[in-house]
Order: structure tokens, then C-alpha cells, then sequence
């Protein structure tokens, strides 16, 4: 699905600078969620375990390189948080 998005606009001549992902768990939607608190639980910083989870990867796949992390969206305690927003983004933007 943001495959097709990504290639929409770029087919249209606009590039999509970032992906907002907004995790929130518990559910069946919590992969990317989970996989950052078990990334974060294992001893990465929340910089990195962001790149742990699906759409970490699928954004770095696709030149999405740089991660802001909205931490006032977070809620519960490191690794074990129930809400978040990480938005991704290509370099300069």
C-alpha cells in the first residue's frame, strides 16, 4: 500500500519526502510496535530499534535514511510502549 502511494506520486512528478508511521498496540496492528519494544528491550537506543520494525525497513529500502521520533506521542515506559510516531524521512528534508 505505500508502495503503490510512493509510485502515485511519483508518477505524477512529486516525490514523497517522509513516512509517518503511528504504532499503537496492543492488536492485531501492533507489529511495528512490538518489534521496536523488543528491539529497545534487547539493548538498542529507540533511534536504532526504529529501523527494527517493518516500516523501518521498507522506508531505508526505499531512501528514506533519517528517523525523527515524536516523544510526545509515546506513551508507557521505554520498551514497553503502548503508542508512538516516528515519522521517516529522505536525507535534507
Amino acid at each position: 500500500m505505500i508502495t503503490d502511494a510512493i509510485n502515485a506520486f511519483g508518477g505524477a512528478g512529486r516525490q514523497v519526502n517522509g513516512i509517518r508511521g503511528v504504532w499503537n498496540g496492543p492488536g492485531p496492528l501492533a507489529d511495528n510496535l512490538n518489534s521496536f519494544n523488543r528491539a529497545v528491550g534487547g539493548g538498542m537506543s529507540p533511534e536504532e530499534a526504529v529501523w527494527e520494525t517493518f516500516t523501518g525497513k521498507f522506508a531505508r529500502r526505499n531512501g528514506f535514511t533519517e528517523a525523527s521520533i515524536d516523544w510526545d506521542s509515546a506513551a508507557g515506559s521505554l520498551g514497553n510502549h503502548t503508542e508512538f510516531v516516528v515519522n521517516f524521512m529522505r536525507p535534507g528534508m
